[in-house]
């Protein structure tokens, strides 16, 4: 797992704790500041310089930095939503069992490269060996 597939999780959980935390306060607050994000993020524009490569780079570069914000936005609103509507996933029990599970995939991740080298070389030393018992056999004959 790369870390920052172990970012977007804990952002993930930060977004559903927030959520939480909103259960009891007033969330409509929350839903206009991230209307009012949104809005800005698909706003960005960049000016035009006159050469047609660069201003094709700048139109790439800003469908880019807007599917960035846009997803952003998105994925902390459906955050902060389920958290709200979920609170009870996001007890203290919970949290050490998802950290855990985080943990053990990390380590399975990182053993997994290790390991396929160890087999590699197991079956190669295996080779080896077999092609040494028929040529001292052939020798004996």
């Amino acid at each position: 797992m790369k870390l920052t597939n172990i970012l977007i999780l804990i952002f993930l959980l930060s977004a559903f704790a927030i959520g939480v935390s909103l259960q009891q306060t007033d969330n409509l607050i929350m839903q206009k500041s991230l209307d009012n994000v949104s809005a800005v993020m698909q706003n960005i524009t960049f000016e035009s310089s006159g050469n047609q490569y660069t201003d094709g780079l700048y139109l790439i570069l800003e469908k880019f930095v807007n599917l960035a914000g846009v997803a952003f936005v998105e994925i902390t609103r459906m955050g902060i939503f389920f958290g709200m509507d979920n609170p009870d996933y996001f007890e203290p029990d919970f949290i050490l069992q998802i950290i855990k599970l985080l943990v053990i995939l990390v380590v399975i991740s990182l053993l997994i490269k290790p390991v396929s080298y160890l087999v590699v070389l197991i079956v190669l030393v295996s080779m080896w060996f077999v092609e040494k018992v028929k040529k001292r056999k052939i020798k004996n004959e």
